[in-house]
């Protein structure tokens, strides 16, 4: 009851009609007992859930059969053998017809197995008295009076609403579901219909130098990777063609050598070095390697490599440059050595290099290639210069 008073006082189009007398407000009322939205009854508590609620009224076998039809029926039921209306004035209340009243109320007495004058004594019990009816509207004003009041009917109205919308909003999102794999699987959006992966690689010829596993695991570890030799062993493989610096100490500084079209190999690199005073004359690169610190770990059947958070690049020189570096005078020399080789590697981030000489670390008294690897040598001037075969 105070639901059904807050709603008529919330909507001011039901609140006119509950204020014209008697028929208005049983006609709001019975609107609010409906839903609003899907024009279907609120939901009555069961015989069980009754009869723990001790209601102020005795509540019979009878009564209750009567209180559990819906709404529509019990309606008639209320209007004409409890307040005693005719069907013509049930009639108006309902929105209905006498003769669709009578045809109601017959129907109602049938469903719940009672005559008119045994369903009328047990209506005739419907009475909470007039202190329960004071409470109820003192809790009512005592609602309407508080701020929020407006915004808890407003939150109401718009949840009412939701479930209204709920439904019909799920409905669209499977039909576009269903619309886009249909699209896809026609090729309405791009013209090529959608062809499984077996079917796919069935119709693809196999090409045995494809093989995107090992290009991936050569990406993350560098340091595994090896060369696929062609058969003739005198055959050379293509090496990328790009412009290096190669730094040169001077009596202030350092000269940077631009040199263009040199092969993308670190023997090369270390020949133009050598012939640019970057590197100790008869001085030699014998190897290199790149590590990046990765793991090797077991997923199923398979094993994955995970790239490691650092890169170290290991140099291993001939013995006349560890001689040469091994004066510490020659610093400068080495410093102009790791500069070459991080600007070789400058997309790797090098967080770690080492120079060294069967086996052990290369060092300029007391310093190591690792210590100059932060600095940023200071470059006097910048000289563009061309490749230089080896004789």
């Amino acid at each position: 009851m105070q639901t059904i008073l807050s709603d008529m006082a919330y909507r001011e189009k039901t609140f006119r009609l509950a204020l014209q007398g008697r028929e208005g407000f049983f006609r709001a009322a019975y609107g609010g007992c409906m839903d609003y939205f899907l024009r279907k009854a609120r939901k009555m508590p069961n015989a069980e859930e009754l009869r723990k609620a001790n209601v102020p009224f005795p509540l019979t076998d009878s009564l209750l059969s009567l209180l559990q039809l819906p709404y529509g029926s019990k309606a008639p039921l209320f209007f004409v053998l409890r307040l005693g209306l005719t069907e013509e004035e049930a009639g108006k209340l309902l929105d209905r017809s006498p003769a669709a009243v009578r045809h109601g109320l017959d129907k109602a007495l049938k469903r719940a197995g009672l005559g008119r004058e045994e369903a009328e004594a047990a209506l005739a019990s419907l009475s909470v008295g007039d202190s329960a009816l004071q409470r109820v509207w003192d809790r009512f004003e005592m609602e309407r009076s508080e701020d929020g009041f407006e915004g808890k009917q407003r939150l109401r109205f718009f949840k009412r609403r939701m479930d209204l919308a709920a439904p019909w909003a799920a409905l669209g999102v499977l039909v576009f579901c269903g619309f886009c794999y249909l699209g896809v699987h026609y090729g309405w959006f791009n013209g090529i219909p959608y062809l499984s992966s077996s079917s796919y690689r069935s119709q693809m010829e196999p090409d045995p130098s494809n093989d995107p596993l090992k290009e991936i695991n050569d990406y993350l570890n560098p340091s595994s990777q090896t060369s696929s030799l062609p058969e003739d062993p005198s055959a050379e493989l293509p090496l990328e063609i790009s412009t290096v610096s190669v730094f040169v100490p001077t009596d202030t500084g350092f000269t940077e050598y631009r040199v263009k079209d040199t092969p993308g190999d670190l023997t090369e690199v270390a020949a133009q070095m050598v012939a640019l005073g970057g590197m100790p004359e008869g001085g030699k690169l014998l190897s290199v390697k790149l590590d990046n610190h990765g793991e090797e770990h077991a997923e199923g059947s398979s094993v994955v490599y995970t790239m490691g958070g650092t890169l170290t690049l290991n140099l291993e020189f001939n013995r006349d440059t560890a001689d040469y570096l091994a004066e510490p005078a020659h610093e400068t020399m080495l410093r102009a050595m790791v500069g070459t080789f991080v600007a070789f590697y400058q997309d790797h981030s090098l967080d770690e290099i080492s120079f060294q000489c069967e086996g052990e670390e290369i060092l300029c008294g007391s310093a190591r290639a690792q210590d100059f690897l932060p600095d940023k040598l200071p470059v006097e001037k910048t000289v563009e210069t061309n490749y230089r075969p080896a004789v």
